[in-house]
């Protein structure tokens, strides 16, 4: 699987995977001038590596602030997390934890 490693800025969050547990997590702040070159590349990044989580998939989220834009694009991932979880063959665990 793809490593996933995007150092934090002070506009964009930390986004991390580590596959020994499957966990993809954001944090920091986000609200990066160009929401849609940074949320994208996650986005493709998830589509083409989450099937190969077979025995689950974790997000954690933990933003001490992010823009409108930012969130629609965090319910985009949300959105390919659920229907990796609905359209998975096998029964997978799926988690998400939102800190706040």
């Amino acid at each position: 699987m793809d490593c996933l490693n995007i150092k934090s800025s002070g506009w964009t969050p930390e986004v991390t995977f580590n596959a020994e547990d499957n966990k993809l997590c954001i944090f920091g702040r986000s609200f990066p001038e160009d929401v849609s070159a940074f949320y994208e590349p996650i986005e493709n990044w998830l589509k083409k590596n989450i099937c190969e989580c077979v025995s689950g998939f974790n997000l954690e989220v933990q933003l001490d602030y992010f823009n409108a834009t930012s969130s629609k694009y965090l319910l985009h991932i949300m959105r390919i997390i659920e229907d990796f979880k609905k359209n998975c063959n096998v029964s997978v665990s799926v988690s998400v934890l939102w800190k706040y």
